[in-house]
């Protein structure tokens, strides 16, 4: 039986996420090849096969390391993979170590909020974030997150309203044809909140 890392030409310690980008890129790849004319086609389609399965293979081995490791999490109330597939950037471990555990603690909601987070999904994240605040008020790292990510989110807004009446020649309210730093300032202050958002996660 073939090495399904060495079919899919990447290393065993590489994040699922660059994983499964590498396996699109092939199965792209032969995808498309599969149709040419005469051995060159059925070389492909066999590839593609392989591919396939190679990439099965890693996602049952990697879904049940990350389900037997996030049960010791979950004995122990310890975030830590989740929080270092956090910082590698690999959202898709993040989330399974997340989906296995059953006592969702306020960490728990906090977590699942920035995973949310980083995948673009305001609304959902603002909901986690709320309910983290719910179930321990007294903590000011959620409190904080919640806050900055309210204010994101408002400046958001405001900048799409801008715009939206700057497309149609009009003014907003209170538009003072640019004074005061105008749009500029606004986007200057959205990313700056951005990033204060994002240094206020896993600390």
């Amino acid at each position: 039986m073939k090495n399904p890392y060495e079919v899919l030409g990447v290393n065993k310690d590489d994040s699922m996420e660059a994983i499964t980008a590498k396996y699109q890129k092939l199965k792209t790849v032969y995808g498309e090849a599969r149709f040419s004319a005469g051995e060159e086609g059925n070389r492909a389609a066999r590839r593609l096969t392989e591919i396939e399965a190679a990439y099965a293979d890693i996602r049952a081995e990697r879904s049940y390391q990350d389900s037997t490791s996030a049960s010791s999490a979950e004995a122990s109330g310890d975030f830590a993979g989740v929080e270092a597939a956090i910082r590698s950037g690999d959202l898709e471990k993040a989330q399974l170590l997340l989906d296995v555990v059953t006592d969702r603690t306020a960490e728990w909601h906090y977590l699942q909020s920035y995973v949310y987070y980083r995948k673009n999904w305001m609304n959902e994240s603002k909901k986690q974030l709320e309910i983290a605040v719910s179930m321990d008020g007294a903590n000011p790292k959620y409190q904080k997150a919640l806050q900055d990510l309210n204010r994101k989110m408002q400046m958001d807004q405001q900048r799409v309203f801008t715009s939206g009446n700057a497309a149609y020649g009009g003014q907003p309210y209170g538009a003072n044809n640019g004074q005061m730093g105008g749009d500029t300032l606004s986007n200057c202050c959205t990313t700056y909140l951005c990033c204060q958002a994002l240094s206020c996660f896993c600390r």
